[in-house]
């Protein structure tokens, strides 16, 4: 590491300090010859020769914190709301002590401290290696932990100087999957007959359900000979063909959908529902893409799979979320993008998952028709739409909840008129508040399930 060099400043207590000692020495020079003023003028230069020994401290200090080797470490879940430990690991490869040096660490603002402080006082013998640990609880997504800040001090604090040492480093910290526990969400997941598992559809399979009559054209191999001996007409066997669905999300995670109470946005809210939903049909041994659009032309696009592992893949792109601008611009090229290599051909559940903010006429008609060209790619497509008043109202209790709840109302009807462009053209929007997305998707797909051919 290269050498710090940092001007030394006087702190309020040296400045008395060199205020006393001028004095004394000017006090001193008035009767040199008294024993009286000739104590002055010792003591005042006293006081200057402890100056000169105080700042050279702190210029050594300085040397000696430019050798500091600094390590972050961070263990737990990596998942949002988990208690984590941030531990960091300071070197001191010199053969000079570092005392009583304050440093601050910088970890992300939204993040909250559970235990523990983000500053202290390193203690760092010879060639030696201290620690300080504190936890804290993370949110979703990437974020940064900046270079710790540094005060260096003499030990009378007459003196003092700031610098930073270590280096930013990002983590990345997936959403919670949610336990599906409310009634209302469990009833539209439950498949019955059939339990939950894959879809069954009448045609070619391999289970056996039922024996019908033979309409020309059915394959002569699945012909019951019993049934047919015992009624005189010809009759064949019915089986159900098991089929997996295909499920797409385009989660918008530009910075419209990042504002709110931190911790509980439209983002995070949605976010969670992704994940959740997502492993849930993947234990069921559905098909599942995510693509995330951060904004301008920044996407990251996992393709459709299987299998329960796949969940990491989500949770990875879900986790590596850092909105950096408004711009949906590209929103509608995201999204063909998306249904070309993200997907297969014909009848995937597409879910766009956006605020539609702000308001952009001519970004909705882009928007439109693209959606309607993946219809005719038999595509079933919903736009779920995080409504912000729902999610603001959140914030509210008593009589100014009750107020907004007329804002609601009003803004609510407004907002349908706005999203005419959507229905007249057949692309359902559905409002959503930060209860009831899990519910509103599982509902869709559940639909699909049974009643749509795969």
């Amino acid at each position: 590491m290269s050498e710090i060099t940092l001007p030394v400043l006087l702190s309020p207590r040296g400045k008395v300090f060199i205020l006393a000692s001028a004095l004394l020495i000017a006090l001193g020079f008035t009767s040199p010859h008294n024993i009286v003023f000739l104590t002055l003028l010792t003591t005042g230069l006293t006081l200057t020769l402890l100056l000169i020994i105080m700042k050279y401290i702190v210029q050594l200090r300085v040397k000696v914190l430019s050798n500091i080797r600094v390590e972050r470490s961070i263990k737990g879940s990596f998942i949002e709301g988990d208690t984590h430990t941030n531990t960091l690991i300071f070197y001191n490869p010199t053969l000079i002590p570092l005392h009583n040096v304050e440093f601050i660490d910088n970890p992300p603002k939204t993040f909250t401290i559970v235990d523990g402080s983000t500053s202290g006082i390193l203690i760092l013998p010879p060639r030696g290696i201290a620690q300080h640990e504190y936890k804290f609880k993370p949110l979703i997504g990437r974020h940064s932990f900046g270079k710790l800040k540094v005060i260096v001090r003499d030990p009378l604090s007459l003196f003092f100087t700031e610098t930073s040492i270590g280096e930013t480093s990002e983590y990345k910290f997936k959403p919670k999957i949610t336990p599906i526990r409310e009634k209302r969400i469990l009833s539209a997941i439950t498949t019955a007959p059939f339990g939950t598992s894959k879809a069954r559809i009448k045609g070619v399979g391999q289970e056996f359900t039922d024996v019908r009559d033979y309409i020309p054209g059915d394959d002569f191999r699945y012909l019951e000979w019993k049934a047919t001996a015992r009624t005189g007409k010809l009759k064949v066997k019915e089986y159900e063909l098991e089929a997996h669905l295909r499920v797409v999300f385009i989660l918008d995670a530009t910075k419209t959908m990042y504002y709110g109470v931190v911790g509980n946005t439209k983002l995070e809210y949605s976010a969670r529902a992704v994940a959740t939903i997502s492993k849930l049909l993947l234990d069921r041994g559905d098909y599942v893409g995510l693509t995330v659009y951060l904004g301008g032309d920044k996407y990251h696009i996992v393709p459709l799979k299987r299998g329960r592992t796949h969940i990491n893949s989500i949770l990875n792109a879900l986790a590596d979320i850092k909105p950096y601008t408004e711009d949906k611009s590209k929103l509608p090229q995201v999204i063909a993008k998306s249904l070309i290599k993200g997907t297969s051909w014909g009848y995937n559940l597409v879910l766009l998952i956006t605020d539609l903010e702000p308001y952009d006429e001519k970004l909705y008609s882009e928007i439109v028709n693209t959606l309607c060209r993946a219809r005719e790619l038999k595509n079933i497509v919903y736009i779920i739409s995080p409504y912000t008043p729902l999610f603001e109202l959140e914030t509210l209790n008593g009589f100014s909840r009750a107020l907004y709840r007329i804002h609601v109302a009003r803004s609510w009807e407004t907002r349908e008129t706005i999203l005419k462009i959507f229905t007249t053209k057949g692309i359902p929007v559905v409002n959503v508040g930060p209860h009831d997305i899990v519910e509103t998707v599982m509902k869709r797909v559940e639909a699909l399930r049974y009643h749509v051919l795969l």
